[in-house]
């Protein structure tokens, strides 16, 4: 196995002095407001630390690139933007494609110019904010995918002045897709990263097995059922993510474009999709769908499938969703 994060002969001479049996490492750092574990297996302890550094680094580097908080931001390029068309960095303008993608075949369920909506409310502070009617209906004029058309060499063209956009739906996934190829292409092929439920897995764990993932129970401890996965991404929207609860009911962040209230059809939905960065935004968007509709996208998505638990409790899932209930 080649390992490319040192020079060749340096790998040899290592591989050659080295008498420990490779094991699974693992590190966790926190990260775009998440905490991030990588799990690498089968691989030396030193050239493990240089691999969970290049995972780190590059997380570091797409929060840099793609967060609306960080002035110098390609995101924030976007949003305090001048002109109605401007050249944007090449990895924004693919994940924009790639997330109006998602917005046309969900009919607009996902949608990361929802920014306008999203800064009414307060869910990662202690005060309690509930924007009215008058307002959301003001920020809604704002919102819309349609509203950006995409342009050769990185060109986009925006029809409204305010529209801004916020890649909280998609980054991580992306994030994730990213750092899984760095490590695929420095010859590492057994691997676990975990983005704070948004999950990629490549290869197989040191005993040979799958890896082994649990489906979080969205209102109370423990899990609801066990996945066992390779080769895959794996990610789960929840209302129990960041909310908070007021006059009895539950807030959450998970937004529906068209009324700009939270989605108040799903406790959570797990996805499972070869790619992470699609996976996430799927995720959401289904969330907001709700059971029946939400079905209905997995449906329409070769190499989709979804696990559905709605407002009362009741799971759907797809049929090729394999896991292993969890028994009571």
């Amino acid at each position: 196995m080649k390992y490319n994060f040192f020079p060749p002969i340096i790998i040899l001479i290592f591989l050659a002095s080295c008498t420990m049996k490779p094991k699974v490492y693992d590190d966790t750092r926190l990260i775009m407001d998440t905490l991030v574990e990588v799990k690498l297996s089968g691989v030396p302890k030193k050239i493990a630390g240089r691999g969970v550094e290049v995972v780190f680094n590059e997380f570091n580097r797409v929060d840099r690139l793609m967060s609306r908080f960080k002035p110098r931001s390609a995101v924030s390029g976007f949003n305090n933007r001048f002109e109605a068309t401007l050249k944007v960095d090449p990895e924004l303008y693919n994940l924009l494609k790639q997330a109006d993608e998602v917005s046309r075949v969900s009919g607009g369920a996902f949608d990361v110019t929802l920014e306008p909506v999203i800064t009414l409310y307060n869910f990662d502070e202690t005060k309690k904010v509930i924007p009215g009617r008058r307002k959301l209906d003001e920020a809604l004029k704002y919102v819309g995918y349609q509203k950006i058309r995409y342009g050769a060499d990185n060109t986009l063209f925006v029809a409204e002045p305010k529209l801004r956009i916020d890649l909280g739906g998609i980054a991580k996934g992306y994030a994730l897709k990213r750092a899984a190829r760095l490590l695929e292409r420095a010859g590492i092929g057994n691997f676990l990263i975990n983005a704070g439920g948004d999950i990629v897995v490549r290869g197989l764990k040191t005993d040979g097995s799958p890896w082994l993932l649990g489906i979080r129970n969205p209102r109370g401890l423990g899990i609801i059922g066990k996945l066992r996965v390779t080769d895959t991404a794996v990610v789960t929207s929840g209302d129990y993510e960041r909310f908070f609860f007021y006059q009895g009911r539950r807030y959450h962040h998970i937004l529906d474009p068209k009324t700009g209230r939270p989605a108040p059809l799903c406790r959570s939905v797990t996805v499972i999709y070869p790619d992470p960065a699609a996976a996430d935004a799927y995720a959401t968007a289904i969330f907001i769908l709700g059971p029946e509709e939400g079905m209905k996208l997995v449906q329409s998505v070769k190499g989709l499938e979804a696990l559905i638990i709605a407002q009362d409790g009741t799971i759907t899932k797809s049929k090729g969703f394999k896991y292993e209930a969890q028994q009571t």
